[in-house]
């Protein structure tokens, strides 16, 4: 994507996010990869185009997506960290996930696997069901809202359109607004009606429609085209597309996208159910009458049903909802069914006809082609596809061998065998976690794996320059060749130490011994033109990092002070004006019998006046109770 005019890229968005480039651009917002520089972790920021900021509508729902998908901590639901507004608009921070859209999957793959299918629709699913039980509709379901990570974990995203099941007695969506994306709405959504969690269904239904067989259900000139066939046209089967889709999953795509929501599954966790069933090979509950309601509704062409045409009746043209159209309607309940069976019988007869007195047809040779336009042109040569796949190192979704071969003579019907590649063989990736920088990096390259190396973290457990963690994680299976990020350790937390060189003494001490530097300062004088307990040098230079709690050593100009009067104060008291001046101090006891003087100061050494060397020693003497006799005689001891 060409990011290179963005104003954005290259800045610091915020105070706190450094933009990297833009990763999406939507109808409301451009996406964003962002480093947190305050938590030091990439992040996705989505940035409200500048026309709406000020658009109060708009503003108010770009903010519910954050408001509702703040709500949703779950992993098959993309995070939202932080919102805000700068820079004039408004701003979402969210988790960064690194991977591609289910949408462009299905287009790199020409649709994918039925165990594909099942496992991606099982994870939309639990997603759908946690949001739904926290009462939050999606209302805009499709492949483009779902990332795929590494890992081939999915994660719903962009609850932009989103909105809480109680907000809809509350108005705040106008009543015969169409929101959504038309390929994939509901019908009652392309209606304008009110949605319910039953319209996400049909929605992840048409998703799946298009995992298992590469294309939408509907498609159009225009979005109003494509809505009203949602309305009025029936579903195709999804296997008279893709042969390869079993009954199960087919039962179970037809019941998401039922035209009445009363007739689909009633929760997302009815629908997993059958999910579960489909993929261990069992009967779904959707399989008897959905199988047979598409049957009876939906003129089938015979398999495989893109290579006749199959003439379908048009459309009869109702007559008004009349009360005193009885008879019209009556006509029309059976001239339809007779016209659908003629249809049938015409195709059949078709069939029989056309293939009759053909020995074979040429396989066209598809090797090397993208799966996509392979199984396009096996189909429309008269053959059914079965697609298996298998590593290889050629790019994935490349046809690496079929059966029959190309330019071999085979039955029109029979099945060409297609193998896909399913790219290079995956590795697991090494454990270099706790290791130095440099030995990590020799041991991915050896073991094939590109590297790159994060943002440093501080860590109290981990030594400067081993390595913390990495990603993707230990273990993790990946192409050969794979980017491994390393997060090295910078040691223990770091602050910027200060400058106080020209500082009086007493001030360098306040800013060095607060938080959260708490530095140990130690004094030395040295013979100065400068006034008397200037800081001249430090041992740490200003601006470099510092642990908090190291030791510094501050170089002070030397000077003659008069040694201040202590006597009385407690030893505390006494070292920290005795230190303010530029003295050092040394402690000794002194027993004394007055309990007022245990602990205060009794004389100092210089006596308290004196002018002396700033830097030198001043022992103060503190009193300390005097050791009990153990005499406790009283009175005269006399004779009778």
């Amino acid at each position: 994507m060409t990011t290179m005019n963005d104003p954005l890229v290259g800045t610091t968005f915020d105070d706190r996010y450094r933009i990297a480039k833009r990763i999406g651009t939507g109808g409301m917002a451009n996406v964003y990869l962002a480093e947190d520089e305050t938590l030091g972790r990439r992040v996705a920021i989505k940035v409200l185009h500048q026309r709406y900021a000020v658009d109060s509508q708009f503003v108010e729902r770009f903010l519910r997506e954050a408001s509702a998908a703040a709500r949703l901590n779950h992993p098959n639901i993309v995070q939202v960290y932080d919102r805000g507004h700068a820079d004039g608009t408004y701003y979402i921070a969210m988790e960064y996930v690194d991977g591609m859209t289910l949408k462009d999957l299905v287009r790199r793959r020409g649709g994918l696997t039925e165990q594909e299918v099942l496992a991606y629709g099982r994870q939309a699913l639990h997603a759908l069901r946690f949001a739904h039980r926290n009462g939050i509709v999606h209302r805009d379901v499709k492949p483009h809202n779902m990332m795929v990570d590494t890992d081939g974990r999915l994660k719903i995203a962009d609850f932009g359109i989103a909105r809480a099941a109680e907000d809809a007695e509350k108005g705040l969506t106008e009543a015969g607004s169409i929101v959504g994306t038309a390929q994939y709405l509901s019908p009652e959504q392309a209606q304008g009606h009110d949605v319910s969690a039953s319209s996400d269904l049909y929605s992840l239904g048409v998703v799946m429609f298009e995992m298992a067989t590469g294309r939408v259900p509907f498609d159009g000139e225009s979005p109003v085209n494509v809505a009203l066939k949602h309305v009025k046209d029936p579903v195709p089967r999804p296997s008279a597309i893709n042969p390869n889709v079993s009954p199960q999953l087919e039962s179970i795509i037809l019941k998401a996208m039922e035209k009445d929501p009363a007739n689909r599954y009633h929760s997302a966790d009815e629908m997993l159910a059958d999910l579960d069933r489909a993929r261990d090979g069992g009967q779904t509950t959707a399989m008897t009458r959905v199988v047979a309601s598409a049957a009876a509704t939906t003129p089938l062409a015979p398999n495989p049903v893109h290579t006749y045409e199959t003439p379908v009746p048009p459309e009869p043209a109702w007559p008004e909802d009349d009360e005193d159209d009885e008879d019209g309607r009556s006509a029309w309940k059976w001239i339809l069914p007779l016209l659908v069976v003629l249809a049938l019988a015409g195709a059949a007869a078709y069939v029989l006809l056309s293939g009759s007195g053909e020995d074979g047809v040429q396989v066209p040779d598809v090797v090397g082609k993208q799966v996509a336009t392979a199984r396009a042109e096996v189909i429309d040569a008269g053959f059914e596809v079965k697609v298996t796949e298998e590593a290889s190192d050629e790019d994935e979704g490349t046809v690496v061998d079929q059966s029959p071969q190309g330019g071999d003579d085979a039955d029109k019907g029979s099945t060409v065998e297609l193998t896909v590649s399913s790219g290079p063989e995956q590795v697991a990736v090494p454990d270099v976690t706790g290791k130095r920088r440099q030995v990590a990096i020799d041991e991915l390259e050896q073991a094939g794996f590109r590297w790159r190396e994060g943002t440093r973290q501080s860590s109290d457990t981990v030594r400067a320059g081993f390595v913390i963690s990495t990603n993707p994680t230990p273990g993790t299976d990946v192409d050969p060749g794979a980017q491994i990020t390393l997060v090295v350790s910078s040691g223990p937390q770091q602050e910027t130490m200060p400058n106080v060189v020209g500082q009086t003494l007493t001030a360098a001490r306040s800013t060095l011994q607060a938080d959260p530097l708490n530095l140990v300062v130690k004094v030395e004088t040295v013979d100065s033109s400068k006034a008397s307990g200037t800081v001249l040098a430090q041992s740490i230079d200003a601006n470099s990092n510092v642990a908090p709690g190291a030791s510094v050593t501050l170089q002070v100009a030397s000077g003659n002070n008069a040694v201040p009067d202590v006597g009385g104060d407690s030893q505390a008291d006494a070292t920290s004006s005795l230190q303010a001046q530029g003295f050092r101090v040394s402690v000794q006891t002194e027993q004394t019998d007055d309990p007022s003087s245990v602990g205060a100061v009794l004389s100092t050494n210089p006596t308290a006046g004196t002018v002396t060397t700033v830097g030198s020693t001043v022992t103060i003497t503190v009193g300390e109770a005097a050791a009990a006799t153990g005499d406790d005689t009283t009175g005269d001891d006399t004779t009778p």
